[in-house]
């Protein structure tokens, strides 16, 4: 008897971040920081005051995408609330197809924070990519006082190439 083995591969890949920006900074601020904790670059918000920041990260579809697997993981980032009444932030996460469409599954959607560092992640169920689109990823974190400070890692965007 003998048994065939298949070489293993990665069955999927990454897509780095090409640009970001914020559209809205009503009493937020933001600053790109190394976390000890994750040992990663992170997004620090700083709240003044009661209100929101919109953070927009742009990714390009590469010349090897096939398509998103529609897993729960296909965006995955790390969040947490560290200072501040801890669960009173709150983010919501939007994949945004180059027509501008919604493509994620509304999983991360005003979900509270943590005051440690917790996965949030959501599928990409819908939209229309083809290569060399670029995808916006938009991250919308919610303070309801002056107090609360939070840190967003990177996004992760997964696929299954060709």
């Amino acid at each position: 008897m003998s048994l065939i083995i298949p070489k293993l591969t990665k069955p999927f890949k990454y897509i780095k971040p090409s640009g970001l920006y914020a559209t809205t900074l009503a009493n937020v601020a933001v600053a790109i920081v190394n976390d000890a904790t994750i040992d990663e670059l992170v997004f620090e918000t700083t709240a003044s005051g009661a209100g929101s920041l919109i953070l927009e990260l742009l990714f390009q579809i590469p010349d090897d995408f096939k398509k998103f697997a529609g897993k729960s993981d296909d965006l995955s980032l790390v969040a947490v609330q560290d200072a501040g009444a801890d669960n009173d932030s709150t983010i919501t996460i939007d994949v945004i197809d180059a027509s501008g469409a919604d493509a994620d599954d509304d999983s991360v959607n005003a979900t509270d924070l943590t005051n440690a560092f917790a996965t949030y992640d959501c599928a990409i169920t819908g939209g229309t990519f083809a290569v060399g689109d670029y995808i916006t990823i938009k991250i919308t974190v919610t303070n309801p006082d002056a107090d609360d400070d939070c840190r967003i890692s990177i996004p992760k965007l997964k696929y299954l190439p060709q």
